[in-house]
Order: C-alpha cells, then sequence, then structure tokens
C-alpha cells in the first residue's frame, strides 16, 4: 500500500514591514534610545486590516486545513519596506523594519508546530538596503529563535519537495497585464520560456514557478508537447501583504482595488491536490455622493 504523503505550502509575498501600510506585529518590541525594548509600532486602520483580516485569519485557516501534515513557508521577497521611498516609512530606523518582519514571520512559525522549513526569497535593493541586508538579518534573527527549524535566505531557488515536482522561485518575474483582458498573458509566456529552456538544457521544467514583485494575483498553466512527451507547469504570481503606497499607485495607473493575501498549494504524493486562495479585496476608492 501506497505511503500517504501530504504537504503544504504556504505562500507569502511583499509585506513590506515598515511601511506605514505594510504587515504589522502589533506586539513587535521596538527598541528606544537606551536599548530598552519598550516601543511598539504605530498601528493605523491599514495595519490593523492586514493583520487581523488577513493574515491572523488566513494563518488560523491554514492551519485547519493542514492538520498534523508537513507545513513548508515560502517568503518571496520585500519583506521591509526600505528608506528610498521618503514618507511610506513607519520609521526611518532600519532596525525597527527588521524587527516588525521578524515578529510578523516568528507570528507565523509559532502558529504550524509541523512546520519543516521556510525560505526566503531577497526582494528588491529599494526595499532590503542592498544586496539582501533586510532578508539576512531577518533569517538570521528566526534562526536563532528557531534553531531546528530549516531556514535559508536566497536570490533564486529551486526546491524539490517529490521525486517528480519541483519549485523554481525567486522575487522578481513576469508583469501581470496593463489591462483586464491581458491579465496573465505575459506570465504564461514567461512560463512557456523558462520550460523550454530547461528542455533545451535536456532538464524537467518545474512543476510549481512562483514569483512576487507586482502584488497582484495571477496564476497560469501551460502545456509544451513534445513527441517523447507532454511537458506541463504553472505559474503564481502571489499577491502582497501590503496595501498600495503613492508609488505604486504610480506605476500601476490607479487601480480600484487590491487583493492581498496567503496562497496554499496542497501536494499528495508528489502531485498537486489543489489551490487554495486566502486573500480578500479591497476597493480602496473613496465614495462621494452629491444627490
Amino acid at each position: 500500500m501506497r505511503k500517504f504523503n501530504r504537504k503544504i505550502l504556504i505562500l507569502m509575498s511583499d509585506p513590506h514591514a515598515g511601511f506605514r501600510l505594510g504587515l504589522t506585529n502589533p506586539e513587535t518590541e521596538l527598541y528606544n534610545d537606551d536599548g530598552e525594548r519598550v516601543r511598539r509600532p504605530e498601528m493605523n486602520p491599514g495595519n490593523y486590516y492586514l493583520w487581523n483580516d488577513i493574515y491572523k485569519w488566513a494563518l488560523d485557516e491554514i492551519k485547519a486545513f493542514a492538520k498534523k501534515d508537513e507545513v513548508i513557508l515560502l517568503s518571496l521577497g520585500d519583506m521591509t519596506h526600505g528608506i528610498k521611498y521618503i514618507g511610506d516609512q513607519k520609521s526611518l530606523e532600519m532596525s525597527d523594519e527588521v524587527f516588525i518582519a521578524e515578529a510578523n514571520l516568528d507570528y507565523a512559525i509559532r502558529k504550524f508546530p509541523n512546520l519543516i522549513a521556510v525560505f526566503n526569497a531577497i526582494g528588491n535593493n529599494a526595499h532590503n538596503w542592498g544586496e539582501g541586508a533586510s532578508e539576512k538579518l531577518i533569517t538570521r534573527l528566526i534562526q536563532n529563535s528557531h534553531p531546528k527549524l530549516r531556514m535559508k535566505v536566497l536570490y533564486h531557488g529551486l526546491l524539490r519537495i517529490a521525486k517528480n515536482y519541483a519549485i523554481d522561485f525567486a522575487h522578481v518575474g513576469p508583469g501581470t497585464g496593463i489591462r483586464n483582458w491581458t491579465k496573465g498573458n505575459v506570465a504564461r509566456l514567461y512560463l512557456k520560456s523558462l520550460m523550454q529552456d530547461e528542455i533545451d538544457h535536456d532538464k524537467m521544467p518545474p512543476e510549481l514557478v512562483l514569483r512576487g514583485h507586482f502584488h497582484e494575483y495571477i496564476r497560469e498553466k501551460q502545456i509544451i508537447v513534445k513527441p517523447k512527451r507532454d511537458y506541463e507547469s504553472e505559474i503564481i504570481i502571489v499577491p502582497s501583504m501590503c496595501l498600495v503606497s503613492t508609488y505604486a499607485t504610480q506605476a500601476t495607473k490607479s487601480p480600484s482595488r487590491v487583493e492581498n493575501g496567503l496562497i496554499v498549494k496542497e501536494i499528495i504524493n508528489g502531485k498537486e491536490h489543489q489551490t487554495l486562495k486566502f486573500t480578500k479585496i479591497l476597493d480602496k476608492r473613496t465614495m462621494e455622493e452629491l444627490l
């Protein structure tokens, strides 16, 4: 009888800790000028929405779904916000952002006693003080708190969780499309190119490709037909865990809505069983009426 092996992948991206509209653990202990941990981060309605309505809710739902099976957490970058975009920050202290990000991740880790690994992809220089500084610091802090947990920080990973199931993950990938009816087109072509590149090098394309950065949820599949076999892969651009900054609003041409949350993959005996969304969509427009 074949052994039943079930793994739960939790996919998270772009929490932007330290951003005034980023994911913020309200219990984070911050240092004052005397080196005492007496401060807590200032919270606003956006922070409470992300923390209570999405992050805590999603993790509770995922815990009930995962039961006692193994859990793997993949964080796809921009764990902190950085100081490039002045005016967006809760604080200009790098330590504040790192400690908030550590508290965000630590909360998720403690939620799952069956968590076996955490992989942190390095985000953009604009958000991590260059060369993945904040992601490296956060990973080291978490490793010190959870020495038995397998953790790694890296730019581009290829994770094999079963003999026939590999995951290619990094922070930056394809754009999500600038029109409603073009969503996913670029991601699908990106995936097809990545798959063909692996085939050209006599490698198996990964079953799953994960990217972040664009703060929008996209999911596409691609099949490449060859004489001896068909190859099938999937790409997911994981939604963000932060709301929209002034710069992001400008860069994305003022979108009406933002989707935030976590994505879960259930893998049973090396094959995808189902994909679950734990997300919520917020209409960020301000309604005015003159009736």
